[in-house]
């Protein structure tokens, strides 16, 4: 990632904030020494698991730079990518960018129809519940931090970070570009959203962030 990074337009002026979700597989032993060999690196660590997305706003509360994106462990999404979301930030409040792929075996192996159908699941959710069209917007994002800062650091018990975010970021008349993200194959690590419990929770917590969207508007 380093490398990628200091190869682009980026170089000098990013940081890299790695955070250890209360793993047990001794990953934190390797992630602890790393800011001791690159000076761009700090390595933050939950106690214990939380869920992707309170592990992403524990580096989001560390978070010192202009722009805040995020890069999921799995190796899914490339360093490539957050680039290519940075090129286009000079003129917006937020990046967004749609799910592609170009391979159809990577695209059968990392979106098997289950998951395509738990997707367009969350997506009709959000419509309905919400009122905005995410489907260009399932990818990573790229946040302009003086403008989103105060949402993505406010104290929550769910984890639906992802979707606040992005419909603050798509209804709220903010500034917003577009772009598309390429994915490839998992070096590691497994969805856990496959699962009935979590479709019915994501509902309710969906369904309670609209209360509070509206409560802000009054």
């Amino acid at each position: 990632m380093i490398s990628t990074l200091d190869a682009s337009e980026l170089k000098g002026n990013f940081e890299i904030i790695l955070v250890d979700d209360g793993s047990s597989d001794g990953s934190w032993t390797i992630i602890e020494e790393l800011p001791k060999i690159h000076s761009v690196v700090r390595s933050l660590r939950n106690a214990t698991n939380g869920g992707m997305w309170r592990a992403i706003q524990t580096g989001m509360h560390a978070a010192k730079g202009d722009f805040v994106t995020y890069l999921p462990a799995d190796g899914e999404i490339t360093a490539t990518e957050t680039i290519k979301l940075a090129s286009l930030a000079s003129d917006a409040d937020i990046v967004v960018s749609k799910r592609v792929s170009s391979d159809a075996v990577i695209k059968q192996q990392v979106r098997p129809w289950y998951r395509e159908v738990l997707s367009w699941g969350q997506r009709t959710l959000t419509r309905i519940v919400l009122g905005c069209d995410i489907s260009n917007a399932e990818g990573i994002f790229l946040l302009r931090w003086s403008v989103f800062k105060e949402f993505a650091l406010a104290p929550r018990h769910d984890n639906i970070l992802f979707l606040e975010l992005l419909v603050r970021g798509l209804t709220g008349g903010y500034r917003v570009a577009e772009t598309e993200m390429f994915y490839t194959l998992r070096r590691g690590g497994r969805s856990k959203t496959v699962n009935l419990a979590y479709i019915i929770g994501t509902l309710a917590d969906l369904i309670k962030l609209r209360l509070r969207m509206s409560k802000r508007l009054r």
